[in-house]
């Protein structure tokens, strides 16, 4: 995985400088979304910053809808769709995101707010510019030709009702019953229209400064439009890349990449000849893997619903307590205390790590789950996880009959047992041993 990540790093690092080398500072590239196109001052996307103005910085929304963030001095933004843009004359029109949304009755914003353009930022109203009210909250209802509108309040889930009238016209409608109002500023060519047409038209804001000529300038000497990198000047000082700097700066850029480019190439030689090396190690160890779980899937497939439940090992690390409370230890292996999740106690038999394939395992697994007898107790689960194998079986609340059996480990109890209950222990035992036998007897016959 992190020789992956590696080769993954160098080959991004490598396009990243390929790409740069390519711009070279030109900013000869658009930023383009769906059928729109921006130059200078203009950038974001595929076009970097030093080849626009900070408060210039476009978005492309659902590769076709080109947004702009617009700022006052105090740093409060609002995001506006560009619906067209006059680079000769300076001047695009946009309209207010939010006030577009409620052309189409979406939810209604968290608060309604005045416009950013009002303040102090790059942009500012044409000349003609109106201003309009838009009444929210209003206790009345009014047609989309006569001013009305509507947009879902977000938190009670209700319509709330809009009304939009022209500031030197008075209302026709008991406006000050409404919630608040908000002045939108309006192109005149609006004014006949409905609250639709008034919305969605938007308006004009020219650009506050000489971007337009200053770059047609340096473009008709072959230069490129943009900042200056070479110094610590202000992002906002406009600088023309000539010819002889852009050629200079690939220069630069291309003795850059040499080295680098030859370092990842030596880097990935060498992860693919340590990958060769060990790949035959690696592969028998998965094919080993793979034979255990073919042998696995297998026997879950011919058991179907009758076969015992299967964990992981860190399902029974978790049952266990981390093998907390050791109930004994036996051949094959030491058993602990464990829990399911409903409750239920078991006794976790847990197998030495063996050099097998698995086979000899899950032959145990698959003789003691068709096994059904009052004395003998049950297997409930088990788990095969690689090299990691465990049984589990209900627990006996009572112990194992070692401490009963054995006069070098007394009896826990107060009192010994009477022979009438060692005798049924040992009525007990044998006949779970009889049922053993002949299902051990069957299962080779079946077998042969």
């Amino acid at each position: 995985m992190q020789i992956e990540l590696l080769l993954l790093v160098g080959a991004a690092l490598l396009l990243s400088l390929l790409q740069l080398c390519n711009s070279s500072g030109l900013c000869s590239e658009s930023f383009k979304c769906g059928d729109d196109t921006y130059s200078y001052p203009f950038w974001g996307n595929n076009r970097p910053s030093y080849c626009g103005i900070s408060g210039f910085e476009l978005n492309c929304r659902d590769s076709f809808t080109t947004q702009i963030e617009i700022k006052n001095s105090n740093g409060f933004g609002q995001t506006y769709r560009v619906l067209n843009t006059s680079e000769a004359n300076q001047i695009m029109t946009i309209v207010r995101s939010d006030v577009w949304n409620l052309v189409y009755g979406y939810d209604c914003p968290s608060a309604f707010l005045n416009d950013t353009t009002s303040y102090k930022t790059h942009f500012e109203y044409v000349s003609d510019t109106l201003n309009y009210t838009l009444f929210y909250g209003c206790p009345f209802n009014a047609s989309y030709e006569f001013g009305g509108s509507y947009c879902i309040d977000q938190v009670n889930r209700n319509y709330n009702s809009l009304y939009v009238t022209a500031d030197s016209v008075g209302p026709n409608q008991n406006t000050s019953e409404c919630q608040g109002s908000i002045l939108i500023p309006v192109r005149p060519s609006s004014v006949n229209r409905s609250t639709y047409g008034i919305l969605w038209s938007g308006f004009d804001v020219m650009y506050v400064g000489s971007y337009h000529s200053d770059c047609v300038n340096c473009t008709n000497f072959g230069g490129g439009c943009g900042n200056d990198i070479y110094n610590d000047s202000s992002f906002d000082d406009f600088y023309c890349y000539p010819a002889e700097k852009t050629r200079n700066l690939r220069r630069i850029i291309a003795l850059v990449i040499g080295p680098i480019s030859g370092f990842i190439l030596v880097i990935i030689l060498a992860c693919v000849c340590w990958r060769r090396k060990y790949s035959s190690v690696n592969s028998i160890v998965f094919w080993k893997k793979s034979k255990n779980y073919e042998k696995l899937e297998e026997f879950l497939r011919n058991y179907g619903s009758m076969a015992p439940k299967r964990y992981t090992y860190s399902d029974i690390t978790r049952m266990t307590d981390s093998f907390k409370d050791k109930l004994g230890q036996g051949g094959f292996g030491g058993v602990f205390k464990g829990k399911l999740l409903d409750g239920r106690l078991v006794a976790v038999k847990v197998m030495r790590e063996s050099k097998g394939d698995g086979a000899d395992f899950m032959n145990e697994v698959a003789s003691i789950s068709r096994t059904s007898h009052v004395n003998v107790v049950s297997l409930l689960g088990f788990c095969f996880d690689g090299s990691k194998k465990a049984l589990i079986y209900e627990f006996m609340s009572n112990g194992s009959l070692e401490k009963f059996i054995y006069k070098d480990k007394p009896l826990e109890t107060s009192s010994s047992l009477p022979w009438e209950k060692l005798y049924e222990i040992v009525v007990g035992v044998s006949r779970g041993l009889e049922y053993l036998h002949r299902v051990a007897t069957h299962a080779l016959c079946t077998s042969t």
